[in-house]
């Protein structure tokens, strides 16, 4: 019983088992896009011991992504490269920036984040404007001007 007890107390724990509890850390939360800067980026982070892997689980179809590395440690980040697609993007008739939510998903967790993406909304360029005024003289004839 004596060696029994011994070997269970060496040899049956090991003290460098570390139990991990790895962490998802999205930044930025706001991701400020403009219609001549489109393209963005994300880093998702692991602020805990341990590693994850990650999707994107939603977006709005006018947000592309490019992310080549989804395994994720402490010390090893990766980085998202979001680009807006202007063709598919709109305009707000209010003038607001149009908005949209990506949500990452830690793949065997309950982590989720959501960062919002917003796309500024310059009024767009109004049609050239032109003047034409027709009138009458006071012998019958037709005058026009257009400018």
């Amino acid at each position: 019983m004596g060696l029994l007890s011994f070997l269970m107390t060496f040899y049956g724990c090991k003290k460098d088992s570390v139990t991990t509890n790895p962490t998802m850390k999205v930044s930025p939360t706001t991701l400020d896009l403009t219609r001549s800067k489109f393209t963005g980026t994300i880093t998702v982070e692991n602020i805990e011991d341990g590693e994850f892997t990650y999707t994107i689980t939603s977006k709005p179809d006018w947000i592309t992504y490019t992310n080549l590395v989804t395994k994720v440690t402490k010390t090893s980040p990766s980085t998202v490269t979001i680009t807006a697609d202007l063709s598919k993007a709109g305009y707000n008739v209010n003038g607001e920036p149009v908005k949209g939510t990506i949500t990452f998903s830690q793949d065997g967790s309950s982590g989720i984040k959501e960062i919002t993406v917003k796309l500024d909304n310059p009024v767009p360029n109004s049609p050239p404007t032109s003047k034409f005024r027709i009138g009458a003289t006071d012998e019958g004839y037709v005058n026009s001007e257009f400018s």
